[in-house]
């Protein structure tokens, strides 16, 4: 069942891709609530600028924004070796 929702679900997406156009105008976040490839990579630069748990994980064909992705890698670490930041379960 799974491998069946997934083929769906890639077949929908990459229709999608190949229809619907990439955003490229910038400042339409406010009024669409969606982020150009540009706006993400600025977005993402500044996350990990301030933020040392975030990270740019590249993946295969591109780099920050095309084909990359924001990762946490770093937050579980810190989790880890640090037992106290944990807060106890109800």
């Amino acid at each position: 069942m799974d491998s069946v929702r997934h083929q769906v679900h890639s077949a929908f997406k990459g229709l999608a891709e190949a229809v619907l156009p990439v955003r490229s105008a910038a400042g339409g976040f406010r009024s669409s609530g969606v982020l150009s490839p540009d706006e993400f990579v600025l977005a993402g630069d500044f996350l990990v600028a301030t933020c040392p748990t975030w990270g740019w994980e590249v993946r295969q064909g591109g780099g920050r924004g095309s084909g990359g992705a924001l990762t946490t890698p770093r937050a579980t670490e810190r989790l880890a070796s640090s037992p106290q930041a944990i807060p106890p379960s109800r």
